[in-house]
């Protein structure tokens, strides 16, 4: 299944996925809709973040990422 997720330095080898940390656990944020993922971009843009892309990846690459706990939102 596809989903979008928010990264930044997309394609560098600074990457990153964007996520939430909640006590012990980094949560990262997927979007089964790319508009949903790109209102969650903007408003974090508009919070001073550094601007995320979006980005389509199938949802059992996330799962691969070691030691995370993945939330979908739709």
């Amino acid at each position: 299944m596809k989903v979008y997720v928010l990264l930044y330095n997309a394609g560098t080898d600074n990457e990153g996925i964007h996520s939430l940390s909640i006590g012990d656990d980094n949560i990262i944020l997927m979007f089964e809709d790319e508009d949903d993922a790109q209102r969650y971009a903007m408003l974090l843009e508009a919070q001073d973040f550094q601007a995320p892309s979006v980005e389509a990846i199938d949802r059992e690459e996330v799962e691969l990422l070691p030691k995370t706990r993945l939330t979908s939102r739709s």
